[in-house]
């Protein structure tokens, strides 16, 4: 991470953002900004600021503060260890059969939560390790 201030006003930007795609749109649709008199219009003076100051607001500190905000909030799912040991196994009167099919089952069942987690952007953590990357 960077160390950028994270104080970064999201409604003000996003307003700015809003102007500016409006001011943007108009720009884009004239042929030239100066008029027959070879003047600038005070209106296309306007959206020509307006669209600088979105471009003042929009730096890459901006940006890069923005992309920190978002992966500091990745969600981490900490799950407990589901497989069973052989102690405890033993310690319920298990079989080895009934042991290698339960865990071969909560293995299953960590891929395939793992596998939705990620793909929700989630890590999930399950006995102290990392699942995603397991």
């Amino acid at each position: 991470m960077n160390d950028l201030p994270s104080n970064i006003d999201k409604r003000a930007l996003r307003d700015a953002a809003e102007k500016a795609l409006i001011s943007r749109a108009r720009l884009t649709l004239m042929e030239s900004v100066f008029d027959d008199e070879g003047e600038v219009s005070p209106e296309t003076q306007e959206d020509i600021r307006i669209c600088v100051s979105f471009n003042d607001l929009t730096n890459p500190a901006t940006v890069l503060t923005l992309l920190d905000e978002l992966e500091a909030r990745t969600l981490t799912v900490k799950l407990p260890e589901v497989r069973i040991t052989v102690a405890e196994s033993r310690r319920r009167n298990m079989t080895w059969r009934e042991l290698g099919a339960y865990n071969e089952g909560a293995d299953v069942a960590v891929e395939k939560i793992s596998e939705v987690c990620a793909a929700a952007g989630i890590t999930l953590v399950v006995g102290g390790e990392d699942a995603t990357h397991a």
